[in-house]
């Protein structure tokens, strides 16, 4: 159905947030955001393309939207861009606010849909090109470094254009990550990728990936937790400000980010949620 009214039946709430029926059905008490590019907001029932300035709302009830910073198409219940630059703004979306990190967070969880095709960068360069990317740091652009990073994910091709390494970043934090075979199974189809980052206890960055509901084994890296701070912010889907001139032919669905420091919530039972509730809703 479309429209302002969302019916749904027969839900199970968690006795925890009980009183609340969130405006999509695997938000939690501890999600922090989530950006579903396929509606302006719930029951929205979006189905034209996007341009430069329109607003996607946060599902969450914390009145945050992000913004669409460049026209484009709407692809299959997403929005879609090409590597090159669209007619008007730039190939990127800004997340709000909400998905920076607080300075005590010790276990993130990022939930992330999108669509990137076999050779997706025909510029024929090697590097990496950020598909999601939280970060603080001193620098202009602190996405550019990971170790200025809240949050993200690279893709970082070769020189024909194909995923070559899957860098994950988190708490300051990066990996190349063992789920890069299944990542590239998915080259042209929609996947669903989640990054679990938590502190050891040990105090070390330890990073989970998950493809499509599948947990891949921990990697435990040698760095010290942090949140990072710094005087500049950017939380941005799209490659802009990692190498600038370099854009990514990709479609962003859905991203949804959960602080769960001092939650009980099973890492796996809420990737298995997303997964399942999800997996026919893009194309």
């Amino acid at each position: 159905m479309t429209g302002v009214i969302e019916i749904r039946k027969d839900i199970a709430l968690d006795p925890a947030v009980a009183p609340i029926l969130y405006r999509s059905k695997t938000i939690t008490a501890t999600t922090l955001s989530c950006i579903d590019a396929s509606r302006t907001w719930a029951g929205g029932g979006k189905t034209a393309g996007y341009s430069v300035g329109d607003l996607i709302k946060d599902l969450t009830y914390n009145d945050k939207s992000a913004t669409v910073r460049g026209t484009a198409v709407y692809d299959g219940g997403g929005v879609k861009y090409t590597t090159t630059a669209p007619a008007a703004g730039s190939p990127l979306i800004d997340l709000p606010d909400t998905f920076f990190l607080a300075s005590t967070c010790k276990k993130v969880l990022l939930n992330l849909w999108v669509k990137v095709p076999a050779v997706y960068d025909a510029q024929a360069t090697a590097g990496p090109r950020m598909i999601i990317g939280v970060a603080k740091g001193a620098a202009a652009t602190p996405t550019a470094s990971s170790a200025n990073c809240h949050v993200g994910v690279l893709y970082t091709c070769n020189s024909a254009g194909s995923l070559a390494t899957l860098q994950l970043n988190a708490f300051g934090a990066q990996v190349s990550s063992n789920a890069l075979s299944a990542v590239q199974a998915q080259a042209g189809k929609v996947v669903h990728l989640a990054l679990y980052a938590y502190a050891n206890a040990s105090n070390k960055v330890v990073f989970r990936a998950y493809v499509n509901g599948v947990a891949f084994a921990d990697q435990v890296t040698s760095t010290d937790w942090s949140v990072p701070t710094g005087a500049n912010s950017r939380a941005v889907v799209g490659n802009k400000g990692v190498q600038t001139g370099f854009d990514i032919a990709y479609t962003f669905y859905r991203a949804m980010i959960n602080d769960l420091t001092s939650s009980t919530e099973d890492v796996a039972t809420l990737v298995a949620n997303e997964y399942n509730a999800y997996k026919e809703s893009f194309s």
